[in-house]
């Protein structure tokens, strides 16, 4: 399956039911959010809306798109799998499922969205090593975006800033400075993801920004970064263990917490007082003109 970014997997059967459901499981963070903007200000019930999660992945957020015709889509097949058999009451709406690589034409009709929803999935499709072409899959996915939304229709994306990996995750802070510099290359900013969004035919004013401060991991302050389990639910750990060195690097910097309790607490303590503040991730609230 061809992918212009690098960093998508093709899960199936046990990886993709895994993916989820680990020791330390994603929380579907900012959903009252989402659900709010996707309803409010004149906007159908989401009952009688049509509504796409483009990429679904696993599912996590689908249990909460109770709407009357639902489009799942995802890279992976496994990952599709897992996430249709979470559809609230499905013998109550039309569901349509398949496999793409959402930075090729989709095969949904142009203006027949109501809603989007767009979950974490956006530094998979960028490509730092193409240098000023690094957002150009991410383009053609917000391309398709504007086409199948209706006039008036919703779009919401969730993401991580630069700025919010670097500081919120305390785990990354064990990482290798280059690895930590490395994975912030695959993160927009605010300005980016909207000068993106404008280019796909979005207006500047219909394009807005909030926080998420809550924990994308429930149990984010208490785990242990050298557990496999850990390493493998998180997408930067990929840099982090990128090269032998990278690896005795972080491993270095953990024992040296370790040894340090105070150090380890004042680590913890700086990256909760980031989220309170700035948040763990970002919501992109955007309407079709």
């Amino acid at each position: 399956m061809k992918t212009t970014g690098s960093r998508i997997g093709n899960y199936s059967g046990e990886d993709a039911h895994n993916y989820e459901a680990s020791a330390h499981p994603r929380q579907p963070v900012g959903i009252e959010d989402m659900l709010r903007f996707l309803t409010d200000g004149g906007q159908k019930p989401l009952k009688d809306q049509v509504v796409a999660d483009l990429p679904c992945g696993s599912g996590l957020y689908v249990p909460f798109l109770a709407a009357k015709k639902l489009i799942l889509a995802d890279f992976s097949e496994g990952m599709l799998g897992e996430a249709k058999q979470v559809v609230p009451n499905p013998q109550d709406r039309e569901l349509v499922s398949f496999q793409a690589d959402l930075t090729e034409t989709l095969p949904i009709e142009s203006k027949s969205v109501d809603s989007i929803l767009c979950n974490q999935f956006i530094h998979h499709v960028t490509t730092p090593e193409h240098g000023p072409e690094r957002w150009k899959g991410l383009g053609k996915v917000f391309d398709s975006f504007h086409r199948i939304l209706k006039p008036g229709g919703r779009l919401t994306i969730s993401f991580c800033t630069r700025e919010q990996v670097a500081h919120s995750y305390w785990t990354h802070s064990i990482f290798a400075d280059d690895a930590i510099a490395e994975e912030l290359t695959y993160y927009p900013d605010r300005e980016e993801l909207s000068g993106l969004l404008v280019q796909a035919g979005f207006q500047a004013s219909d394009i807005g920004f909030d926080v998420i401060r809550q924990d994308l991991q429930a149990d984010i302050w208490t785990i242990d970064p050298m557990d496999p389990s850990v390493q493998s639910g998180d997408s930067g750990f990929r840099f982090a263990l990128k090269t032998s060195e990278r690896r005795a690097e972080m491993q270095s910097k953990w024992q040296a917490l370790q040894a340090d309790p105070d150090a380890l607490h004042s680590r913890k303590a700086a990256a909760r007082d980031f989220v309170a503040d700035k948040g763990s991730s970002t919501l992109c609230l955007a309407t079709k003109a």
